[in-house]
């Protein structure tokens, strides 16, 4: 597609999210797509890879690289804006930057949180806006499919999830004890990190905020410390006579 091009408008009700993007990777498009106006998503594209995707919504991109360590917080004191604006200037800066091998999965994971979010039933407008060739995409380039694979995994995971975590307005709290005959638990690193903030006040959405991760990799932890029995909602709590400080 033609940089000077005009701007192709549409409806998911019409062309769902994974049809969309594939048809703008078989026309090698490069531009800005936009799905919705209230809660947007939104994806950068350079010769049909994706460079990087987001959502209002979610977590900034920056945020997410600092709470894995994948970069300092003197490398992003230029970066705290939201949106795909700050998000792929901050990925032109690094892509000609020394930064370790696993920022690249960290942006390719923050790309698949918005993808997933493209994929779920709606009838929200699109518009892709044909526009140069961004720096970042020198570095940062993820097939439409391989992406598409990893967001399509999240939709089919999302039902076992939901069944612990139906709300992000639910608050979590840890076990006092484990279960009888449990004598040791092992906890992942991503596990943890969500595990040491729940304070009994927190939301789901908050701890979200809280971890600095993306929505489904947060509440996926809480589903699997659910499922472990070290965590429980506040409402399931039996000990009604404690109180947080």
């Amino acid at each position: 597609m033609d940089a000077a091009a005009s701007p192709v408008v549409g409806s998911l009700a019409q062309m769902p999210g994974a049809d969309l993007l594939r048809v703008l990777a078989r026309a090698n498009a490069t531009g800005n797509l936009r799905v919705g106006d209230s809660n947007p998503t939104w994806a950068a594209l350079a010769d049909g890879n994706l460079v990087v995707a987001g959502a209002l919504s979610s977590t900034p991109l920056a945020d997410e690289l600092l709470a894995t360590g994948s970069i300092d917080q003197s490398a992003l004191a230029d970066f705290a804006g939201h949106g795909s604006g700050s998000d792929v200037a901050l990925l032109d800066r690094l892509a000609t930057a020394d930064v370790p091998d696993a920022l690249l999965g960290v942006v390719r994971d923050h790309t698949v949180a918005a993808v997933f979010q493209m994929l779920l039933p709606s009838t929200e407008q699109f518009v892709f806006q044909p526009a140069e060739r961004v720096q970042a995409a020198s570095r940062f380039s993820y097939s439409v499919e391989s992406i598409l694979d990893l967001a399509q995994a999240r939709v089919r995971e999302w039902a076992e999830v939901a069944t612990s975590v139906p709300s992000t307005q639910m608050v979590f709290i840890p076990r006092r004890h484990l279960s009888a005959g449990v004598d040791q638990v092992t906890v992942t690193r991503d596990d943890w990190q969500v595990l040491a903030v729940l304070d009994g006040r927190r939301t789901v959405s908050q701890v979200v905020a809280a971890v600095g991760r993306d929505g489904f990799t947060v509440v996926r932890s809480l589903h699997r410390l659910v499922q472990g029995d070290l965590i429980e909602s506040r409402s399931d709590h039996r000990s009604v006579g404690r109180q947080d400080r």
